[in-house]
């Protein structure tokens, strides 16, 4: 339970995680009141998040029962780093767009798509039918009557958008929870955020992720159900480390192009999904209980390829491009067992089971080679991630309950 006193800056901490003692490491969100207000400005919410990793689906869209479902995890880096500030007046920019200001650092190449994303969630957050109305709310701010207040988000950093990484959830979960604590309100359920945000729609490892971080195992979406329901969720061995290899001039399928994609291209029959089941349940799980690294990596890799073989008529083999079958095959030949490409791609993974050896493949890589294998097929962008076994942190004050019946 959050203390819902008011405290000075900088002598409240309230943690939701999970991480005294001998329990196990955060499953939820965690959340520093220790902030501080910036010169004319109300209020601050500073929001972290990392990225997701999807390692595939179990089902395809099914009218009487559960669709899709899946497994993924959350890494540290990349991120997504943002602040919130609500001020009382508007700026120019402010009064055009209804009370909100973006400011995205030039030197970010995703800053197009970052305003664009942003702006949607305002918008979708505007609106009472998605539970979001922020335009009154404890706090009283008003963001939507005109000036009575402006909202200036402020993007650090952001996870780089079509690369398989779940950039675009990421973002607006964090632009919606945000948006909720500055109005004095708790950070909105999984169903409540997926309703404002309009993600989730198919995979929701990214929406739990968000919340909660860990390896999740997403168990499908009823009919009717904004998202899917959250299985079961455990803690990544910390030790572990991911690379990510992605070549520099493509892009996951996103869209209209990814929604006809599963219209008309993706099957994934009964049979497969039951061994998909049995291979997260019976290999995966057991795995990441035991800290069985070889045993993960083998099971996680035949996962992929499984789903793979259902995209096929999608992407034209089992991974999205000649390429990145070539670098998953490269680094089989170099002895590195678990690897696979996330979600459409063009990001392929390569775990390792510490950060020596994560350091060392990530160095080869980066000199355009895999070690024991032979030169990369394209130019690759290369970055070491550490797993994220907690949700979100927010930082900011005040805040009374972050998290509903917290």
């Amino acid at each position: 339970m959050v203390d819902s006193q008011q405290h000075p800056p900088g002598t409240h901490r309230a943690s939701l995680s999970r991480t005294q003692g001998d329990r196990p490491e955060g499953s939820r969100m965690e959340v520093d009141l220790a902030g501080g207000e910036a010169p004319g400005c109300d209020r601050i919410v500073r929001i972290q998040t990392g990225a997701r990793l999807h390692f595939g689906l179990l089902a395809e869209k099914n009218e009487a029962g559960r669709s899709f479902g899946g497994c993924g995890m959350m890494i540290g880096q990349p991120g997504c780093d943002l602040e919130l500030r609500l001020t009382e007046e508007r700026s120019g920019e402010a009064s055009k767009s209804g009370g909100l200001s973006i400011t995205v650092p030039e030197t970010l190449d995703s800053r197009d798509w970052c305003r664009e994303r942003i702006r949607l969630v305002w918008e979708r957050c505007l609106r009472p039918d998605t539970g979001g109305d922020v335009r009154g709310g404890r706090g009283g701010a008003g963001f939507r009557e005109q000036g009575r207040g402006a909202v200036e988000v402020v993007v650090h950093a952001a996870v780089p958008p079509h690369r398989g990484l779940g950039a675009g959830t990421q973002l607006a979960l964090a632009v919606a929870s945000g948006l909720a604590l500055l109005q004095g309100r708790s950070v909105p359920a999984a169903a409540v955020l997926a309703a404002q945000t309009g993600r989730g729609l198919r995979s929701a490892v990214g929406l739990h992720g968000f919340l909660q971080g860990g390896f999740l195992v997403d168990g499908g979406k009823q009919p009717g159900a904004v998202a899917g329901s959250l299985a079961t969720r455990v803690p990544f061995p910390a030790d572990w480390r991911v690379v990510l290899l992605a070549p520099v001039h493509q892009e996951g399928l996103s869209g209209e192009r990814e929604v006809r994609a599963f219209e008309q291209a993706v099957r994934i029959p009964a049979d497969v999904t039951n061994e998909l089941c049995r291979t997260i349940v019976m290999e995966l799980l057991p795995a990441l209980s035991e800290s069985d690294f070889h045993g993960f990596s083998r099971a996680l890799y035949e996962y992929g390829c499984t789903v793979g073989e259902c995209f096929r008529p999608a992407q034209g083999g089992r991974y999205a491009t000649r390429e990145l079958d070539a670098l998953v095959g490269l680094l089989r030949k170099a002895g590195v067992a678990g690897t696979g490409q996330t979600s459409w791609g063009p990001s392929v993974f390569a775990l390792c089971a510490t950060a020596a050896e994560a350091e060392d493949l990530a160095q080869a890589a980066r000199g355009g080679m895999i070690p024991g294998a032979g030169p990369l097929p394209c130019a690759c962008t290369v970055e070491v991630s550490t797993p994220l076994n907690r949700g979100a942190t927010l930082t900011g004050r005040p805040a009374a309950d972050l998290l509903p019946g917290s």
